[in-house]
């Protein structure tokens, strides 16, 4: 498979085709979408795809990597100083839950669950491309703390973990598992404030 970088992503044409690609991919899975779909979507020709993108599977990494990359430069910023470590990790938690509670955000994790077993390249690259840039960009955002002395955390890495997983708590499964959807302002609120007062309590200063 040929790598992201080694690809022009930033052309009107390359972007007009991630497009069609993202909107195919989250409507008809990975498996149900083909590349005459993603072509009719993207209006253009099965041969203009195969300028840009070697394959399907090249495609939807790099849709989740589009994705991924521009909601973890949102959520997980490293430049706000003028935030008291509370305030910075409450609006972390609070679009982070909102993220993992988005449309975009479950059905990737959905897709990349079901096609794991059958194309585990797909969800090392999956992982790779989304969890893992908000987890070290997180971490990014701990070690700063840490240095300014805010807060005491002696495995960084482990703490990232904990700290998304409480973010997870149950709505995110409940939605996952099609049991709860559309979650109110209020909900996502009450994740995100337990997440923050649970993680400041096991390692604030």
């Amino acid at each position: 498979m040929e790598t992201l970088q080694s690809l022009d992503l930033s052309s009107p044409k390359a972007c007009q085709i991630l497009e069609g690609a993202r909107s195919a991919f989250l409507e008809l899975g990975y498996e149900g979408t083909s590349v005459e779909e993603i072509a009719r979507r993207a209006q253009v020709s099965k041969g203009t795809i195969y300028n840009y993108f070697p394959d399907k599977q090249t495609l939807f990494i790099a849709v989740v990597h589009g994705e991924c990359q521009k909601q973890t430069q949102r959520i997980f910023k490293v430049d706000r100083d003028a935030e008291d470590v509370e305030t910075l990790f409450r609006g972390i938690a609070l679009d982070f839950v909102a993220l993992l509670l988005s449309p975009f955000a479950q059905n990737i994790f959905r897709i990349a669950i079901a096609e794991a077993s059958r194309f585990p390249e797909l969800g090392r690259a999956f992982y790779n491309s989304g969890p893992a840039v908000g987890r070290k960009r997180l971490m990014d955002v701990m070690a700063r703390a840490v240095a300014n002395g805010e807060l005491a955390i002696a495995d960084i890495e482990l703490a990232a973990d904990q700290f998304i997983e409480l973010c997870k708590a149950d709505l995110f499964y409940q939605q996952l598992l099609g049991i709860k959807t559309n979650p109110t302002e209020a909900e996502i609120q009450r994740i995100a404030d337990g997440a923050v007062a649970t993680f400041l309590k096991a390692f604030g200063k």
